[in-house]
């Protein structure tokens, strides 16, 4: 049993573990080292950062948003952030500004539309189960703070869009330097490829 053992050690050491190494030293070390602490935490790893209509871009960065008290609203967020406030009249209208409920820290990722399509099919290509990728409108506001003017959220150079739910309706949030508009998402309008991006939560397989 021993040798057997002894053996079976010094294959893998001459294998599996010797071609690690090769990997970690080579061309793409930088990802192998990445998806290998992934692994070491347990973690998806190995994962396709694309998709036929998004593509991940904040693969190997971590970007959190803290905890919120639920309070505020992007109808607030937008009266600091936007000249004059800008800010879509029917989010008013539709009873859309409302608070939500106190949320504890979350890790969220970024990705960017490839392909023309519709919210609907962004979203949906992410996750069927949309509740999954809804933020609270407090945490939109906190991401907002956090991020702005940063590589993850630039309103001169990119729109960028989050998902949320209000009255039983999923709504998309999308913010760009013409100030915060909002639409459902069952909109069938597919938007062009062209600098547009969405967050939403990390979701752990």
């Amino acid at each position: 049993m021993k040798k057997m053992l002894s053996q079976e050690l010094r294959d893998f050491l001459s294998g599996p573990f010797n071609q690690l190494i090769v990997n970690l030293g080579g061309t793409k070390s930088q990802q192998w080292e990445t998806e290998f602490y992934k692994f070491l935490r347990e973690e998806p790893c190995w994962i396709s950062t694309q998709n036929g209509i998004l593509e991940l871009i904040s693969v190997g960065e971590i970007i959190t948003i803290e905890a919120c008290d639920g309070s505020d609203t992007l109808a607030n967020v937008a009266a600091n952030h936007f000249h004059h406030g800008d800010i879509d009249g029917l989010f008013k209208d539709q009873d859309t500004n409302k608070p939500s409920e106190p949320t504890g820290e979350m890790e969220v990722c970024v990705h960017r539309l490839k392909n023309k399509a519709s919210f609907q099919a962004m979203f949906g290509s992410l996750e069927t189960d949309l509740d999954k990728l809804c933020l609270t409108q407090a945490q939109i506001g906190k991401f907002i703070k956090t991020y702005w003017d940063s590589k993850w959220l630039h309103v001169q150079h990119y729109r960028t869009c989050f998902l949320f739910k209000v009255n039983g309706r999923f709504v998309v949030v999308q913010i760009d330097g013409d100030g915060l508009h909002w639409y459902l998402i069952d909109d069938r309008n597919p938007w062009p490829p062209y600098d547009f991006r969405i967050v939403v939560p990390k979701i752990n397989d």
